[in-house]
């Protein structure tokens, strides 16, 4: 990935905790290097910490890492298409399983790069 001053990237975790707690170092270097940081994730208690470290936030409403039922689960694919294309990020980082899948899945109808 080329620098591009203002480039956007996504990070795209189950929670804003492991976003802080395993992307930290991550997000600051991005930052640092003049990217434009977007955290996606549930919201949690460490939506606050992930501002503070100069991200943006977007929480996925519907997003449960525990859920397997089929129509909830299609609820928060629509969900992660719907805000992956309205972001301007032309990367998108996954780090946990679900978000891994589901990301990989929609890539064709976002044209984001997983």
């Amino acid at each position: 990935m080329a620098n591009k001053m203002g480039s956007c990237v996504g990070i795209f975790s189950n929670t804003f905790w492991s976003i802080y707690n395993f992307r930290r170092s991550l997000i600051r270097r991005l930052l640092s290097d003049g990217y434009r940081v977007i955290a996606i994730s549930a919201d949690d208690q460490y939506k606050a910490l992930v501002e503070q470290m100069g991200c943006e936030t977007v929480v996925i409403k519907n997003f449960d890492a525990q859920s397997t039922a089929v129509l909830k689960e299609a609820s928060i694919i629509r969900e992660i298409i719907q805000t992956l294309r309205s972001l301007p990020c032309e990367y998108i980082y996954t780090f946990t399983i679900k978000p891994n899948l589901y990301t990989a899945l929609t890539t064709a109808l976002t044209g984001k790069k997983v």
